[in-house]
């Protein structure tokens, strides 16, 4: 495999660091369809993480009892679970023989437990999604709601995503609940969107300092503000949507979005100085030089995952 240091560094701290992501050949689109993240460069050891226990897990340790009962396996299991809803990872992984791989999908069920890449050596990887566990057990059997409400017990409401908070509560599993105003500011895509929204209102200030704009400070700033979310969602969905539609729909947005206040600008300006030209050529080139490098990014990560690199003349794949 080509080890470029360009590629290294820019897909580091990806999931394909993970040292059984380098063992095996991975599937891609199998781990972004379990893990739900909207770019496969937004796996990182963080969110995607190796759970060897996985391998030794029989139907028996799955249950509430084997928790009541202090069984080690089991008690791991649901620290680990409990630590996963709550810091909001996306993957968990483990290289299992290739013969267990029928008993594990009966116990945990093949809509959990998902083969995720090539075997080797008569191992296979599998992953699962924590979340996707305890909203499918959630609805599932009483023993397995038994089973979520025991592993869940003492689990910190305050950073669940919605749809986990909402599973264990179907459950009656006793949490710590917390109040809906500090779950939903301390939600990592609350912050993330309220830094972007920042950004937005940030950035119309300095025009406030450019004599030849004749517009309103306030109709530029609007349009900033406006145009930010819908912007980042064009972004993903352009490079990460599954359906042809979907990235046409979000190339567009993001088109019409990104250009939008510079559009404003220029139209209700008139005689720039050199400087204001450069900085917005510069802003113009730095966020799509940004948006390039995640771009490549995912396709690095993904060649990496599948064990091979891309050449260094250019981007294309080996043959």
């Amino acid at each position: 495999m080509t080890r470029s240091p360009w590629f290294q560094l820019i897909a580091s701290y990806s999931a394909a660091d993970l040292p059984l992501c380098r063992r095996f050949e991975m599937d891609a689109a199998t781990l972004i369809e379990i893990s739900g993240a909207d770019r496969l460069g937004d796996l990182t050891p963080a969110n995607a993480i190796e759970v060897p226990q996985l391998s030794e897990i029989s139907a028996s340790t799955l249950t509430a009892e084997a928790i009541a009962a202090d069984d080690p396996l089991a008690t791991t299991l649901a620290a680990a679970l409990r630590q996963a809803l709550q810091r909001r990872q996306l993957l968990w992984l483990a290289s299992i023989d290739a013969g267990q791989v029928a008993r594990l999908q009966e116990a945990f069920g093949a809509n959990v437990l998902h083969v995720a890449g090539a075997g080797d050596n008569g191992c296979v990887p599998v992953a699962l999604n924590p979340e996707n566990w305890v909203r499918t057990w959630a609805d599932g059997s009483p023993a397995q709601q038994a089973f979520v409400r025991a592993a869940g017990t003492g689990t910190d409401a305050l950073t669940l995503t919605r749809r986990s908070l909402a599973a264990l509560r179907r459950t009656a599993a006793p949490i710590i609940e917390r109040s809906w105003p500090r779950r939903f500011f301390r939600s990592p895509k609350v912050i993330a969107y309220f830094v972007v929204l920042v950004y937005s209102a940030l950035r119309a200030l300095p025009v406030s300092f450019v004599s030849q704009f004749k517009g309103q400070l306030w109709v530029l700033w609007t349009i900033d503000l406006v145009t930010a979310i819908p912007y980042t969602w064009g972004v993903i969905a352009m490079v990460a949507g599954r359906q042809r539609i979907t990235r046409l729909l979000g190339t567009i947005v993001a088109i019409i979005t990104f250009t939008a206040p510079y559009v404003y600008f220029w139209l209700k300006g008139d005689q720039y100085p050199l400087y204001v030209i450069l900085i917005v050529a510069g802003l113009i080139v730095f966020t799509c030089l940004l948006e390039a490098s995640r771009w490549q990014r995912d396709r690095i990560v993904k060649w990496r995952l599948r064990g091979r690199a891309p050449t260094r003349k250019g981007l294309s794949e080996p043959s």
